[in-house]
């Protein structure tokens, strides 16, 4: 690809052009979370409640409204954006500004992926003991599944609504298959 993004500690931003990296800075804050739906909408999300979004040419802070750390980013277009974090926190973007949006409980929320505007995807761990968040369009559910105690979920993405993966501690897998988790 001719555009892709690392994101990292002291506000680290690289920029693959499609022949080197070139360094992109907007920030002195540690940064964890990269996504973009093409190459002039680009978010990155970070310590304190940081968002940053690249525009094509510029890379600027947008207001998130929190000053929890934003620990991952994804979205299924550029008016559908989430950003998660701890306790609960999942923010919204949806083309003017972030908005942040009720959990059903106070989890740490570590990775969120997207479908589409009404079904995303965040996990997580309460106590220790991983939990996955579903968004349908109007609110966040905790989803049942078979996640044995004391394993943490770390990272969930997919390919299609009836493809969603979730990866966690001691060599959790999970798949959404459509209709359960296994």
């Amino acid at each position: 690809s001719s555009d892709a993004w690392a994101v990292g500690v002291a506000g680290t931003v690289l920029r693959w052009t499609g022949r080197d990296w070139a360094f992109v800075s907007g920030t002195s804050v540690h940064l964890s979370g990269v996504w973009g739906s093409g190459p002039e909408d680009v978010w990155i999300v970070g310590e304190g409640g940081t968002a940053l979004h690249w525009d094509g040419h510029d890379l600027a802070p947008t207001a998130t409204g929190t000053t929890r750390n934003l620990f991952d980013v994804w979205g299924s277009g550029a008016r559908d954006v989430w950003a998660v974090g701890p306790q609960g926190t999942a923010l919204h973007w949806d083309g003017q500004r972030w908005s942040s949006t009720e959990t059903p409980a106070d989890v740490d929320l570590t990775a969120v992926w997207s479908a589409s505007p009404r079904q995303a995807w965040a996990v997580g761990w309460n106590a220790g003991t991983g939990i996955i968040l579903r968004w349908d369009g109007m609110r966040w559910s905790q989803a049942p599944s078979p996640i044995p105690p004391g394993r943490s979920l770390f990272g969930v993405r997919g390919t299609s609504a009836r493809n969603v993966w979730a990866v966690g501690a001691r060599g959790t897998i999970l798949r959404w298959n459509g209709a359960s988790w296994s």
